[in-house]
């Protein structure tokens, strides 16, 4: 199925991919044979992410494609007690887009159709903060190693960053107006990846908000991406569409980081 969602665990054994076919799996990297299956989605699931546990968000889309509600759920993933935990208690937040857990498992930020990312606890499902800013839809999300940065990107195109503990904004990084699908830090958090509606990996500079690089994909439009432990791979989810914007096949691309980032 075309991959909607690719994650690794902290210790890179683990490779966790999130399917248009409504599967969540767990893969051997090194040998990329399947390991578990994770199955009781009735829709798509659009985003996927994992810190000791998987969570997962699904629903559907309006008629253009744009998300129109979102239901959150989690997995246990630990060998031999791995479990389906069932829907998260995040009442509050509706639209969620995209999800990111924090380290210890224990909380959950969500970018949301009204443009708020929420930071919610997933033992009562109540809000912790707001991060705002955004004026349309954040579609995407994305959550420092060290739980210190959050990134949403915008149906607009806009890429905002907020430290964590203040919610303060830090940077706005602005490229051509197309939504933002996908995006991740790197392990040292240094860099934000970013996919855009024109096929095209913006890499930004955390520090001052520059932009380093970018990189564009002539064969298939990126949509997801997992970075390994070490920094050094990124993993990119693709697929092809028809003229009629269908999807037709879905893989998996694997760049070199440290040829395509400059100096930082």
């Amino acid at each position: 199925g075309i991959v909607s969602g690719l994650a690794f665990t902290s210790d890179g054994q683990t490779l966790v991919t999130a399917s248009h076919d409504k599967s969540v799996m767990l893969w051997d990297p090194n040998t990329a044979q399947a390991r578990k299956a994770f199955a009781g989605h009735n829709v798509e699931i659009r985003s996927l992410t994992v810190a000791g546990r998987i969570a997962d968000t699904t629903g559907p889309y309006d008629h253009k494609n744009f998300p129109v509600l979102g239901k959150i759920r989690a997995w246990e993933i630990a060998p031999g007690k791995e479990k389906d935990r069932g829907p998260l208690p995040t009442k509050t937040v509706a639209g969620a887009t995209s999800l990111a857990l924090a380290a210890d498992g224990g909380s959950v930020f969500v970018a949301s159709t009204d443009g708020i990312t929420y930071h919610c606890d997933l033992g009562t499902g109540g809000i912790v903060a707001q991060y705002k800013g955004h004026l349309e839809s954040a579609w995407s999300l994305a959550l420092s190693q060290d739980g210190k940065l959050v990134a949403a990107g915008a149906q607009s195109g806009e890429v905002r960053i907020w430290d964590v503990a203040s919610t303060n904004q830090l940077h706005v990084l602005r490229g051509p107006r197309n939504p933002v699908h996908n995006m991740i830090f790197t392990p040292d958090g240094k860099v934000l990846a970013a996919i855009a509606g024109d096929r095209t990996i913006r890499f930004w500079s955390t520090k001052d908000g520059r932009l380093l690089t970018s990189v564009t994909d002539d064969d298939c439009h990126p949509h997801c991406m997992a970075i390994t432990p070490n920094g050094k791979t990124l993993l990119v989810g693709r697929v092809q569409y028809d003229d009629f914007e269908n999807p037709l096949v879905g893989d998996v691309k694997v760049w070199d980081l440290e040829r395509v980032l400059p100096p930082h």
